[in-house]
């Protein structure tokens, strides 16, 4: 009875917080990079036989990351020739790569969409000139000063003082 009483009592709290910590050392995830396929991958050989990586979005959204030759400014992908030109060329961990729609001949132009963005001022550039440009158009208040009730009594003072010089009296 004693024994059983004994392994019911509750731990301390060191104890508790070693527990915690050894587990939260176990469940330490780290994220993982973004690793291109084996099979996708370029070596310094492949880019100086004119290679080039291509990230292909199929109709369903699912991805494929190929490894395909340029020929003449064009890469053929399922059969289909589709432009390759050096304005749709990125860089992905220093390789040449191209984002390819499987319903596009040409790829997605990266450079037109920033023009684009920065003509609809979505763009991060944009958005510090647009901060500011909001702070100028803030609607500022009028400052304490006479307002319609001030110009009213200016206008009886200076009645008063027309009259006052009418009737023949000197101001000075």
């Amino acid at each position: 009875m004693e024994e059983i009483q004994q392994e019911q009592q509750p731990e301390g709290l060191g104890s508790k917080i070693d527990k915690l910590s050894k587990l939260m050392e176990k469940s330490d995830d780290k994220s993982k990079k973004f690793k291109i396929p084996f099979a996708a991958k370029l070596s310094k050989k492949n880019i100086k036989k004119n290679y080039i990586n291509v990230i292909y979005i199929k109709d369903n959204k699912n991805m494929d990351i190929l490894k395909v030759p340029v020929e003449d400014e064009t890469v053929t992908i399922d059969g289909l020739p589709r432009a390759a030109s050096s304005d749709y060329v990125m860089l992905l961990n220093g390789k040449p790569t191209i984002i390819m729609q499987s319903g596009s001949i040409a790829p997605i132009n990266f450079k037109a969409k920033m023009d684009e963005a920065e003509a609809m001022q979505l763009s991060a550039k944009a958005r510090k000139l647009v901060f500011v440009k909001m702070k100028n158009d803030i609607i500022v208040p009028k400052k304490p000063g006479m307002g319609g009730m001030g110009w009213i009594i200016w206008a009886v003072i200076a009645v008063g003082v027309g009259y006052y010089l009418l009737k023949g009296g000197k101001l000075f």
